[in-house]
């Protein structure tokens, strides 16, 4: 029991929330080992893949699930309370699998998703490879980074350069061609080299490809997308009509209110036993904690409240027939690079109160602030973010002004 063991952190129901809520002492228990051996154990990796996680962006006919921006969130929210890295690998294979799922033919997601086993896919989008273009497809060679969720991928896709025969670049326009080709993960070759802080149990892994055929109906028309991403996707449900950086900004928002509910969870834990010299009583009897627990709370609850409702908010103007607009992203990618500052703040108050519990191992505390450290410096979450959002909604305020 903690002093918040109410309803209001597990306010979002759904199969898959529920699902994933159920593994919390499983993943949790087998956090350590995870880390040590740098990806999720076997039987937290299977167990993910039994209630569906890495499916839950791809459509019932291709052996998914629906789901809406809630349950996905809540999905993600839940298995990172129990280690954050379940719940970013969850977030990474399900990203692939869902752009796989809306961007290419009905016969191309079938052979790539629907085999035996289910098809995982997983990769970096960065532009360190060359796809030179073949009959029917294309010869893929690169080398990559962060090739989260590496350890359950079936498919590892790498962002290339379309290149001629004779080397000249393919143009899109004014820019090179960039394609996302999906390679056979047992013809990538996996180079390790994630020594890091925190998010250990990510495999996020260099990874390398030489010569790897890739047909031409396993590639994702990355350029295309970009120049319209509306039009190129291939499905109707709201969730897909997000975009795929819409479900990026949800999947990495999610991740983080996991870590901080969990920091809240463990705080709340130490403080109920744990004296120090100068308080009459515990911890969590002292005015002093009690007067910034009831201000730090607040904002807990008023981040996680905030990160639901800007994609619930966008959702449900898609399901009202409104298209997807500049300002739609610009909300979802603002409160994105928001809470994870707001994250960083509460979890290293968090922090700041649980005294040795924060750095005698083992610490739960103590690697919750390491794996947060690694999050936040990611591209899509960088405070460089709030610059052009902040653009978009201060002309929208202007504008209604």
């Amino acid at each position: 029991m903690t002093l918040i063991d109410d309803p209001a952190p597990h306010q979002v129901d759904g199969d898959f929330v529920d699902r994933a809520r159920g593994l919390y002492d499983l993943i949790s228990a087998e956090a350590p080992a995870a880390r040590e051996q740098g990806r999720l154990t076997d039987a937290v990796a299977q167990a993910m893949k039994d209630i569906g996680v890495f499916w839950a962006l791809v459509p019932e006919e291709y052996g998914g699930e629906p789901v809406d921006i809630a349950q996905y969130l809540g999905m993600l929210e839940e298995l990172s309370r129990a280690d954050p890295s379940a719940g970013w690998v969850g977030l990474a294979a399900g990203q692939g699998n869902g752009m796989i799922s809306s961007l290419l033919p009905a016969e191309n997601v079938r052979e790539l998703l629907c085999g035996d086993p289910k098809g995982i896919s997983i990769g970096h989008i960065a532009p360190l490879g060359k796809a030179v273009k073949v009959d029917g497809g294309y010869r893929v060679t690169g080398r990559w980074q962060f090739g989260s969720g590496a350890s359950v991928a079936t498919l590892i896709a790498g962002g290339s350069l379309v290149e001629n025969p004779d080397g000249t670049p393919v143009m899109f326009g004014d820019m090179p061609e960039l394609v996302f080709p999906m390679m056979p993960a047992d013809q990538i070759e996996l180079l390790g080299n994630w020594d890091v802080t925190g998010m250990h149990a990510t495999a996020s892994w260099d990874y390398a490809a030489k010569d790897v055929f890739v047909p031409e109906g396993h590639t994702l028309p990355v350029s295309r997308v970009l120049a319209d991403p509306v039009g190129t996707c291939t499905r109707d449900e709201p969730i897909f009509r997000l975009g795929f950086m819409g479900r990026v900004y949800a999947g990495h928002s999610a991740v983080a209110l996991g870590l901080m509910g969990r920091a809240f969870d463990e705080i709340t834990r130490i403080v109920a036993t744990k004296g120090r010299v100068g308080y009459a009583t515990t911890i969590g009897e002292s005015d002093v904690f009690r007067h910034e627990f009831a201000q730090r709370e607040a904002d807990y609850q008023a981040v996680r409240g905030y990160v639901y409702r800007t994609f619930r908010d966008v959702e449900d103007s898609i399901v009202a027939g409104n298209p997807l607009t500049p300002l739609d992203d610009a909300r979802m990618n603002r409160v994105c690079a928001w809470m994870h500052l707001r994250a960083n703040e509460l979890v290293q108050w968090c922090a700041s109160w649980a005294g040795s519990a924060a750095v005698r191992e083992p610490s739960v505390i103590a690697r919750l602030t390491a794996d947060l450290d690694v999050m936040i410096n990611h591209l899509y979450v960088d405070r460089a973010n709030l610059i052009p959002t902040g653009g978009a909604i201060l002309q929208a305020w202007t504008a209604k002004s």
